[in-house]
């Protein structure tokens, strides 16, 4: 995993996840038991995880509001929705980026075609301080 990383002076984050994004996957039920796919919740450590080490050490503030953009490349045409990928990355970021992703007052999502090189990329930026 190669990872692309940066935050900038006006409190902007960006980070690059490289490999193929993985949307949220609803839970199933399995009589009463409803649990998320092992895929979907190892995806949702990933970003975290990224960010986390972006963040180690630094003076990021975790009680602003903020504005996040999302650019989803994923390695072939199958049908995705972008909602699914905004909540691995908002769900991801809990407790990393922000307290909770209530604090997420915008949100835009663009998805591509990149056979080449899969990869989420992610840009975080504090909109009220």
């Amino acid at each position: 995993m190669t990872v692309v990383a940066a935050i900038h002076e006006d409190n902007r984050l960006a980070f690059q996840v490289d490999g193929q994004p993985v949307p949220w996957q609803r839970a199933r039920s399995k009589g009463n038991q409803h649990f998320t796919s092992p895929k979907s919740r190892a995806y949702k450590r990933l970003v975290g995880l990224v960010a986390s080490t972006v963040l180690m050490h630094r003076g990021w503030p975790m009680d602003a509001r903020y504005s996040v953009t999302v650019h989803a490349y994923f390695g072939d045409k199958r049908r995705r929705d972008v909602d699914n990928v905004i909540k691995q990355v908002l769900d991801g970021l809990n407790g990393i980026a922000w307290e909770d992703d209530h604090q997420v007052d915008a949100v835009r999502c663009c998805k591509y075609l990149e056979n080449a090189q899969p990869r989420l990329v992610v840009e975080v930026e504090v909109v009220h301080p």
